[in-house]
């Protein structure tokens, strides 16, 4: 296979899983399917999206079949993001679809291998106010930081950063269910049956014969 592209694609792996980067959205309405579909197209040559390739060959990553790529960025950049993932095969279809013209041509060979293909896009959905620097036309939208995040899934459904917190859930629950929980049943059990003397002691009372 074959692929093209104006500059080395970005990398995530197993060493370096989480990476940071800034991408301009695109003007504010563009619908996210429309983003960076031009004539003339070639991998990471337009402003508003992002080409990352997964590589899931890594050795320490081969007993997981299944992962998750997430993107978190802040409140304070409004866009909405889209993430496409092509294998080998897939990506080729795409590019010659796309009628690629120009690049610089990497060869790429699909067999036997798991690495998948990740097009990250973005487009602005804020509204913002015109500074006084710029009364005149439109403020344009700002560079949105984003963070890109790889990771393996264990059992095919747990993600790896959640795994500790799961843990340390678990440990609790069991030291809750171990400790705490029959600590309180024996303190409500003293309470309920100093209530029940209690209680039997005032009718007892109750029921003894007064003298006229």
């Amino acid at each position: 296979m074959t692929y093209y592209c104006r500059k080395t694609l970005n990398v995530l792996q197993h060493a370096e899983a989480e990476k940071y980067w800034k991408l301009l959205p695109a003007p504010l309405g563009t619908a996210l399917e429309d983003v960076c579909e031009t004539a003339r197209y070639s991998l990471n040559s337009c402003p508003h999206e992002l080409w990352v390739v997964l590589d899931l060959d890594d050795s320490e990553w081969r007993r997981y079949s299944k992962f998750t790529l997430r993107i978190s960025w802040p409140a304070s950049s409004p866009a909405d993001f889209s993430i496409d993932i092509f294998s080998p095969d897939a990506l080729e279809k795409f590019l010659k679809q796309q009628d690629m013209r120009g690049g610089h041509a990497v060869a790429s060979h699909s067999s036997g291998t798991r690495r998948q293909f990740a097009r990250i896009r973005l487009v602005d959905t804020g509204v913002r106010t015109p500074s006084s620097a710029t009364d005149v036309g439109e403020s344009l939208p700002e560079p949105v930081p984003f963070i890109v995040l790889l990771e393996p899934l264990y059992l095919g459904v747990l993600p790896a950063t959640v795994a500790p917190i799961l843990l340390f859930l678990v440990l609790i629950l069991s030291f809750t269910a171990v400790v705490v929980v029959p600590f309180i049943n024996r303190y409500l059990s003293t309470v309920v049956h100093d209530a029940r003397a209690e209680l039997a002691t005032l009718v007892s009372a109750d029921q003894k014969p007064k003298s006229l």
